[in-house]
């Protein structure tokens, strides 16, 4: 149901599809429907209808997305901007991290140079190799520009 949300399925159908080598009978549909109900009755924007005459739908609705007023606020830009250069002066990679999983809750977005630099720093080999828009050359730029940079630091 998950896979086909927001269309109805008769019970033989869901009967067939998740029990096809037994025969259990339509009211069984029914009893793991009300299963089903009670554990998605704490998660918001997730329900199975029933389609009077028909059968059941499930409906996913996407959660609203609030927008945290400080992602547009420049003076807030400006702060983390400085705060991840400040960073990555330091060398504090994991303070880098911490501070990126956390857009959300404190209303800013990384920078795309800082973003492709959480991958580096992660470590994300499968991110820097596959295909995602970033011609591999730059990417290799990217590496060696972030050693030289730390390289002049130390000097």
């Amino acid at each position: 149901m998950y896979d086909n949300r927001n269309q109805a399925f008769k019970r033989e159908q869901l009967l067939d599809t998740v029990w096809p080598l037994e025969y259990p009978v339509e009211r069984t549909v029914d009893d793991h429907i009300y299963r089903l109900r009670k554990k998605l009755k704490h998660w918001d924007g997730i329900a199975i209808n029933t389609v009077r005459g028909y059968g059941y739908s499930l409906t996913v609705s996407e959660p609203r997305r609030m927008e945290n007023p400080s992602m547009n606020d420049e003076d807030m830009k400006e702060a983390v901007s400085d705060m991840f250069k400040k960073y990555h002066l330091f060398g504090q990679g994991k303070s880098m991290l911490a501070l990126s999983t956390q857009q959300e809750v404190l209303g800013f977005e990384v920078g795309p140079f800082y973003r492709m630099y959480m991958r580096f720093i992660q470590g994300d080999i499968n991110w820097f190799i596959g295909v995602n828009g970033i011609p591999v050359r730059e990417k290799l730029f990217f590496k060696t520009s972030c050693a030289r940079s730390r390289t002049n630091r130390q000097i």
